[in-house]
């Protein structure tokens, strides 16, 4: 059996190497959020305005050059519907509020098994996210419009209480950035539930 004896340069040694290792985990989160914030930036996003739904218990934040418009659906399902586009025209979206947390699980079984139809719907991903304390799910898929013009779409979707919260953001594929999910996550991270 071996007995350790610190000595005081020992002792300074461990102290230092353990500081620096705290130090490293503190500026890693750091360096963390301020890669979330370039994200932004290199998209041309400077700064987000916040939006809010009093009604629903939601606020969450969209670059604030887009161009929104909360329009009334006139469908009982959906209680919050708006709209948006960047200023560029090449990301646009939606947030929705739809009352039917049943509906979840099965709209992500029904996109998932569009991919293995004759739908131009492909490379279906359903990935799970938190949000605060509650999961949800992000889908991603490449579309074809009429004019055949292939789409990257990324929807999120998180139930809270008796709705449903929806994210969708669609990029055309030639526009589509590698940090665009990243932009995209952290656009879906400024949402509040209350």
């Amino acid at each position: 059996m071996h007995i350790i004896f610190l000595t005081r340069k020992r002792f300074g040694v461990i102290t230092i190497i353990l500081g620096l290792m705290i130090l490293t985990l503190a500026l890693g989160y750091n360096f963390n959020d301020g890669l979330k914030f370039t994200s932004l930036m290199q998209n041309d996003i400077y700064s987000l305005k916040e939006y809010e739904s009093k009604d629903q218990n939601l606020s969450y934040k969209l670059p604030s050059d887009w161009k929104t418009s909360a329009r009334d659906m006139k469908i009982d399902n959906i209680k919050y519907y708006n709209e948006f586009v960047s200023k560029d025209s090449s990301i646009s979206g939606s947030v929705a509020v739809i009352q039917n947390p049943e509906a979840i699980g099965a709209y992500v079984e029904f996109v998932k098994n569009l991919e293995n139809s004759n739908n131009p719907i492909e490379k279906v991903t359903k990935v799970e996210k938190k949000l605060q304390t509650k999961i949800g799910y992000l889908l991603r898929y490449e579309a074809r419009d009429l004019d055949l013009k292939v789409y990257d779409y990324y929807q999120y979707y998180i139930k809270n209480k008796d709705s449903i919260y929806t994210f969708q953001f669609s990029v055309r594929k030639d526009k589509n950035k590698a940090n665009m999910l990243s932009t995209f996550d952290t656009i879906f991270k400024t949402v509040t539930l209350k």
